[in-house]
């Protein structure tokens, strides 16, 4: 909340406007005080009006309550990083786990400690490949909310042929998303079944699914 609080002097027009609509703007024009995301709003200063054009304009632009810059881009994209980096690490100790147990003999299931195990393989061999893995979906996340800021950015510049452009781009990297996720996951499972790291491990879990594409796909409905 701190460095969205953090909203700079020069954010918004510290002029005054004749008119509310050339203030705010209308439907089809942005306002000087609204032509950028996030926007505060508009205020009438009857106490300090300005001369202009023979009459007065009292108007004035109000500063947003938040504002993005850097520091918040940083700080936004750690936090997707994490959240991809404890999902991940999640998916591998449930499949280390479920090797672990799988190649166990029959005799000895359930006297071992699989989690344990799939846990301590985590921390001492794969959370560099795990962190990799997750680095890359943070990364296509952070692009995919850029693009919606700059949605907003057209929505507020009344531009509805750009505002429909970043939607497109938006759903095409959503659904990268969704398959770098999918291979991710297949490739955590490559890491725990081989031990090898997370780019031989997704390159394996690639064309396994390609030769499997049929079967993916029926399990998948």
């Amino acid at each position: 909340s701190f460095l969205l609080s953090q909203v700079p002097d020069d954010a918004v027009d510290k002029g005054a406007f004749l008119t509310y609509a050339e203030a705010y703007g209308t439907d089809s024009t942005p306002g000087a005080c609204t032509n950028s995301w996030p926007s505060g709003f508009v205020w009438k200063d009857e106490t300090n009006c300005v001369p202009k054009n023979g009459t007065y304009a009292c108007w004035r632009c109000a500063p947003p309550r938040y504002t993005f810059d850097w520091r918040f881009v940083v700080s936004f994209f750690v936090f997707l990083w994490n959240n991809a980096l404890m999902i991940a690490i999640g998916q591998f100790i449930v499949a280390a786990a479920c090797s672990c147990w799988f190649f166990t003999q029959n005799s000895q299931k359930g006297s071992t400690g699989v989690i344990r195990k799939a846990i301590r393989w985590t921390w001492r061999y794969h959370l560099g490949s795990l962190a990799f893995g997750s680095f890359i979906v943070a990364a296509v996340q952070l692009i995919r909310y850029i693009l919606l800021y700059y949605e907003q950015q057209a929505k507020a510049q009344k531009n509805a042929v750009m505002v429909m452009i970043l939607r497109i781009c938006q759903c095409i990297l959503w659904c990268f998303e969704k398959c770098i996720k999918f291979l991710n996951e297949n490739a955590y499972i490559q890491m725990a079944l081989r031990g090898t790291n997370f780019c031989i491990s997704a390159k394996n879990a690639f064309y396994l699914i390609l030769r499997n594409a049929v079967r993916f796909g029926a399990i998948s409905l």
